[in-house]
């Protein structure tokens, strides 16, 4: 049968006149979907779809029949690509399980490359978790993945690209809290943050927020920087990665509660190089984020919202030990474009969650102070629209607007 398929292929490479460029582009294709239905697990022989002229044609010519359907075996190269299509569709409405309900785009999502949008800078804490997530997603399943970071609009850039995006599997958002505060702070937002996204996992929780700054500052404790900014009202500045970000709510929190006054300065992504350069003063982030400059020295935390201390950061107090309340959840998460068909929230989930499971990923998370949750699609919608009816009622006496 080997060499009547060697045959089936000089036949057709013969009446082939495309430039080997489309030829190329044609074979990868070609190999694609032939991959997919060897993947395919057996199924018997069942209201088979007619095939093509062609495809009959070359079927007769060497004496393939009808009820040949085993999928370990080379038929499928006798299949020209639409036939293809037909016939994985039908191998996956026979198997009866999540593959009866995917449709063949849901296919070829699992064959393609995956695409993380993050809405931050390249060198930002959640880029760098972004990558070696990505890492371990193809350590985990083979799958190539791209790490796109489109960084401003306090991450309103990225997240619209992805709510725009076909509903394909292949794009995915990867982000932080900042999405539920956004929801409730950002008046203008480009998108619904409920029904412009499809939550597809909650991937890790951090121990709330520290208050950090460059290695080099004046300021070695917690206890130093609130004299400051308490002598001097509105001397000293914190960066964010955005006017309603999370890094700017939790600064508002802190400056109110602390009785202090900052100067507020957002940046389009993240003032972390700002901080380091002395440019601002501080920053108040998750520390789970920026742990390889923390313990690099080129960053230092005076203090962390948590109600207990880090166990990574031993010696850094909490907020409450001086008396200051300014903490809100630390969390990351996937959502998808909107209208995702079951078949593939599933699926992408899958994906995702053998990724976080990777042990690559979970030693970078542990090291980092983070806990991988990997909380599925249900859950994870119910908390985002708790979160965002929470915001709606504590966030608008701190008088954060986004125009």
């Amino acid at each position: 049968m080997a060499q009547a398929f060697q045959r089936v292929d000089r036949d057709q490479s013969s009446q082939q006149s495309q430039h080997p460029s489309q030829q190329g582009q044609q074979l990868a294709l070609h190999n694609g979907w032939m991959a997919a239905l060897r993947r395919s697990t057996a199924a018997a022989p069942a209201s088979r779809p007619a095939l093509c002229a062609g495809c009959r044609e070359r079927e007769a010519r060497y004496g393939f029949r009808d009820d040949e359907d085993d999928p370990t075996t080379e038929r499928p190269r006798t299949l020209c690509f639409s036939c293809f299509r037909v016939e994985l569709t039908r191998r996956q409405a026979v198997q009866g399980g999540l593959a009866a309900l995917a449709l063949p785009s849901a296919a070829v999502a699992q064959e393609g490359s995956l695409r993380i949008v993050v809405p931050f800078a390249a060198g930002s804490g959640t880029d760098n978790a972004a990558r070696v997530f990505g890492e371990a997603v193809r350590l985990a399943t083979g799958r190539t993945v791209i790490v796109d970071d489109k960084p401003g609009g306090g991450t309103t850039i990225g997240s619209l690209e992805v709510s725009r995006a076909k509903p394909d599997g292949t794009t995915v958002l990867f982000t932080t809290g900042g999405h539920t505060t956004n929801a409730v702070l950002n008046r203008k937002l480009p998108y619904d943050s409920i029904e412009g996204f499809t939550p597809l996992m909650l991937l890790t929780r951090s121990q709330g927020f520290g208050l950090i700054v460059g290695g080099g500052s004046r300021f070695k404790t917690l206890q130093e920087f609130l004299a400051a900014a308490r002598a001097e009202p509105g001397k000293l500045t914190y960066g964010s990665s955005g006017i309603g970000n999370t890094t700017h709510v939790v600064g508002e929190l802190f400056c109110r509660s602390a009785q202090v006054q900052l100067t507020h300065v957002p940046y389009k992504s993240t003032p972390i190089a700002d901080a380091m350069t002395g440019t601002i003063d501080c920053f108040f982030v998750s520390p789970s984020l920026i742990m390889q400059y923390l313990k690099a020295g080129k960053l230092r935390a005076l203090g962390v919202s948590s109600a207990e201390r880090i166990a990574l950061l031993p010696d850094v107090p909490t907020f409450g030990e001086f008396g200051i309340e300014a903490d809100i959840p630390g969390w990351s998460g996937f959502w998808g474009p909107p209208k995702l068909p079951p078949a593939l929230v599933e699926s992408l989930f899958q994906t995702l969650s053998k990724g976080a499971r990777e042990k690559s990923f979970e030693t970078y998370a542990r090291d980092n102070g983070s806990e991988v949750v990997c909380l599925p699609p249900p859950e994870f919608t119910a908390y985002v629209v708790s979160e965002i009816e929470r915001y709606r009622r504590v966030l608008p006496p701190l008088g954060i607007q986004v125009d």
